[in-house]
């Protein structure tokens, strides 16, 4: 029988004159087996932690650049074919100038004025607008743009109300306005 014993794990020690037993030796392997097993569980689940955070660091970076990049294309679509619908009226006071000039707060791509029965249709760099129609037919007047106007007009023979101006009418106008 072993005369002292570890201080940490208990195991036997035999000085020269004890009687060494098996029992002691099969006891000493079951504590170093337990042990060592003990000691192996703790790497692999160490491990397992180390590399969940390693996962989850990969994931936040992952994510961060992902957002990021929706952030920038966000950015990029609100900036293309993205327009503001713009509104307002006026009221025609008659007078056949044979031109008249709308301005906008900012550019305008294509304008809608509705006055009585008259429609006027124009879109941003065509040198003519569709004017004088009611629905069917109609004719084209020149439009010229220029920064955030729009300026069309109607032949010598056209009235104040074919060119949109007609007295005391509410005239409607609808305008796609570019945001880029």
């Amino acid at each position: 029988m072993a005369s002292n014993l570890t201080p940490n794990f208990r195991l036997s020690l035999w000085a020269p004159e004890d009687k060494v037993s098996h029992e002691e030796f099969n006891e000493d392997h079951s504590k170093i087996d337990a042990a060592l097993k003990a000691e192996a569980d703790a790497r692999v689940s160490l491990a397992g932690q180390v590399s969940q955070k390693a996962s989850q660091s990969a994931l936040s970076s992952e994510a961060s650049t992902r957002a990021s990049a929706i952030s920038s294309l966000t950015n990029q679509v609100n900036k293309k074919g993205n327009c503001q619908i713009y509104y307002s009226s006026y009221v025609g006071d008659g007078v056949n100038t044979r031109s008249r000039t709308l301005t906008f707060p900012s550019r305008p791509l294509m304008v809608f004025v509705m006055g009585s029965n008259i429609i006027l249709r124009a879109i941003q760099g065509a040198s003519y607008a569709m004017c004088k129609t009611s629905g069917e037919g109609g004719a084209a007047c020149p439009a010229s743009w220029s920064g955030n106007s729009l300026t069309w007009t109607g032949s010598s023979v056209w009235s104040a109300s074919e060119i949109c101006n007609a007295k005391d009418v509410t005239h409607y106008v609808v305008a796609f306005m570019d945001m880029s």
